[in-house]
């Protein structure tokens, strides 16, 4: 009964705390079946012949949210292939346990091991967006990691290797830009290249570090103006 109240109060515009509200949507999709949405796509299916795999962190399971076709689905679990750029869900159709590719347009973004990815329009190869790792988000300026796997076949040894890199953007009101160091920065912004660089000097940073590239883009986003 608590939970049918909890249901009655978001419908009717009342404020709950984050996990009440958590806890109504779960039972509400559950019961009445929205949770179909969702797994729609198609099979997914991958090679590990060798040490190494493509997915994000590691080849288990996850638990994470998804925002899928404009609703959050909760405590799914996930992978994150990041050699393809692909979100996989785990789902039990019928006492049967299948993953499942999902459709990559109608996600807005997804967490997965504590993370948050968001789908961004930097183009890649074969599509017109990535999803990227959002570790800062102002009113202004945001700050992303871009994780990749590259697939490395030897036919020889018939094993599947992944090479993993990271690359790193800033986002600027919805425009994103590859930043390889604190030069790169301040050509981006040259009108606060005096600004970044006694930032950067009262403060240590290091442009041989990324990290550091996050501290002065959280930084400008406070001091922009």
């Amino acid at each position: 009964m608590r939970t049918l109240t909890l249901i009655t109060l978001i419908l009717y515009g009342y404020t709950c705390t984050s996990q009440e509200k958590k806890i109504a949507v779960k039972w509400f999709d559950e019961k009445v079946g929205n949770y179909s949405g969702i797994i729609n796509g198609k099979a997914y299916k991958f090679e590990m012949l060798g040490y190494s795999h493509p997915f994000f962190k590691d080849e288990s399971l996850a638990s994470g949210n998804v925002f899928y076709n404009n609703q959050l689905y909760y405590d799914n679990e996930l992978l994150y292939d990041i050699s393809s750029d692909i979100l996989v869900l785990k789902k039990d159709i019928r006492g049967i346990s299948s993953l499942i590719q999902l459709n990559s347009l109608e996600i807005g973004y997804f967490t997965i091991h504590e993370r948050k990815f968001v789908r961004t329009p930097v183009k890649k190869l074969n599509a017109d967006y990535t999803f990227m790792e959002e570790t800062f988000k102002g009113d202004r300026f945001g700050f992303y990691r871009r994780h990749e796997k590259t697939r490395e076949a030897s036919t020889k040894k018939k094993i599947i290797e992944y090479e993993e890199s990271i690359s790193y953007y800033i986002s600027d009101n919805g425009k994103y830009s590859r930043l390889q160091n604190g030069k790169k920065l301040m050509k981006i912004y040259p009108e606060l290249k005096d600004k970044i660089r006694n930032f950067a000097r009262a403060n240590d940073v290091s442009w041989r570090h990324h990290d550091d590239l996050l501290i002065v883009v959280s930084f400008l986003d406070k001091n922009w103006q």
